[in-house]
């Protein structure tokens, strides 16, 4: 098996969490897959892309719901279960914290 270099194996893994982003992998799998140390992915990820892995899976997902919010009229709930939440109301709290407004705030501000 031929090993990849330090930063091929971080691009696919960030490639990864895009394509993915509304079923969040865990750090487990994540390493796992990438046939690293947990450890060794939680310490590189970082220092890679200046966010550790979670914090960087939800930056993917509000990305996404922002673009659907300023590309479409879906609902709340439509877009909460498009990007991987199983409730508009856990979507709206993450999406308050992540941005510090309200989907519907952030829709009517545009």
């Amino acid at each position: 098996m031929r090993l990849r270099n330090h930063t091929q194996y971080l691009a696919d893994i960030k490639r990864k969490i895009e394509l993915n982003f509304k079923y969040p992998l865990s750090i487990a799998q994540l390493a796992r897959e990438a046939g690293v140390s947990e450890s060794k992915l939680q310490h590189e990820f970082p220092l890679a892309f200046a966010l550790n892995i979670q914090e960087y899976q939800m930056q993917v997902r509000m990305d996404a719901a922002k673009s659907l919010l300023e590309s479409c009229d879906h609902s709340q709930k439509y877009i909460a279960s498009a990007i991987g939440y199983k409730s508009s109301r856990s979507f709206i709290r993450a999406f308050r914290q992540a941005t510090g407004s309200t989907p519907e705030q952030y829709r009517d501000n545009l």
